[in-house]
């Protein structure tokens, strides 16, 4: 399974941040070689007012994180 470098992560995002600006990066790694090692990533679920209820405003680049 892929292992993240932190358990949690958490971003602050002031009210007036520029669209398309970047909030957080985060990084996980598998250790399966080839495309059983590839990682996507994607937004959901959450809490205190983030995650799905966060979705409409946030986007995730699923190759990079």
């Amino acid at each position: 399974a892929p292992v993240f470098e932190e358990a949690a992560y958490s971003a602050y995002v002031a009210e007036n941040n520029a669209a398309g600006a970047a909030v957080a990066r985060v990084q996980a790694r598998d250790a399966d070689a080839g495309a059983n090692g590839r990682v996507s990533y994607w937004l959901a679920g959450g809490s205190a007012g983030c995650g799905a209820g966060a979705a409409p405003y946030v986007s995730v680049e699923a190759r990079s994180g």
